[in-house]
């Protein structure tokens, strides 16, 4: 194969290694007894996706709700979408949540959940609601010391039509 011929964007990989990595990720959070949820924003493929969920719950996290829609056409039901909810996403959101066994959705801001309860609650779902937890490199999220830390779920937990997922946070 020339590289140098190759169309762009083109995903060259190697599926050895691919796989072993996949099958190393999924031993690791066994053994942790905790949810892998691979984040599928640089490859955007299918394929791939499909190996790095093989072993484990199934779960995937997006960056878009298009990538989102794209992975759910293909069958993936449990999606995190791991960008800030933010009111002009709420019915998207909505209508994805309705074809997915999980869309889960999150958030740092405390001014969110009263606002996407009740259109939770108009549509008659509930939805799933991480709070963003930043792990110090100021990407986003509450600092963990921070009020918000607090003051997010409890709105969270409060709201009839949402549920408090837990925490995601993410390294840089």
């Amino acid at each position: 194969m020339n590289l140098s011929n190759l169309k762009t964007p083109s995903l060259v990989l190697d599926l050895v290694r691919v796989k072993r990595n996949a099958a190393r990720m999924n031993d690791i959070v066994r053994i942790f007894g905790v949810r892998l949820r691979p984040h599928i924003k640089t490859h955007k493929c299918i394929e791939v996706a499909r190996i790095q969920i093989a072993k484990h719950s199934g779960g995937i996290t997006v960056s878009t709700l298009a990538e989102a829609r794209a992975f759910l056409a293909h069958g993936f039901t449990d999606i995190t979408y791991a960008v800030p909810i933010e009111p002009g996403k709420f019915a998207e959101a909505i209508t994805l949540s309705r074809q997915c066994e999980r869309l889960a959705l999150i958030t740092a801001d405390p001014d969110i959940p009263a606002p996407l309860n009740h259109a939770a609650s108009r549509a008659g779902l509930t939805l799933h609601v991480f709070l963003e937890v930043d792990c110090g490199d100021a990407r986003g999220g509450v600092r963990p010391d921070s009020p918000e830390a607090l003051k997010v779920p409890l709105a969270i937990t409060a709201a009839p039509n949402l549920h408090f997922a837990g925490i995601l946070t993410h390294a840089g």
